[in-house]
């Protein structure tokens, strides 16, 4: 399967949901950090379960989870997580 890399943008603060190809930061119940993000093809959005490294860089790749949408992402990467880690 064929990968596209792509950079996810900051969502800007105060949004409820990031729009498509945004990010937000969320502290899960028990302190973990991870990112909400929004498919920039369908919009579907979702909680990453990926390592998420200090630069923002993501691994594995990501598979959009919505069955009706084709997106394949990687390398991708988290624009400004570093600012907000």
């Amino acid at each position: 399967m064929t990968t596209t890399p792509f950079t996810f943008t900051r969502a800007p603060t105060g949004e409820t949901w990031p729009a498509k190809g945004h990010w937000q930061r969320v502290v899960m119940a028990d302190g973990t950090i991870t990112a909400r993000i929004s498919c920039h093809k369908c919009g579907y959005i979702g909680l990453l379960n990926h390592e998420i490294a200090n630069d923002g860089r993501v691994t594995p790749s990501l598979k959009c989870p919505d069955k009706t949408c084709d997106l394949h992402l990687g390398p991708v990467t988290l624009a400004g997580w570093l600012r907000v880690n």
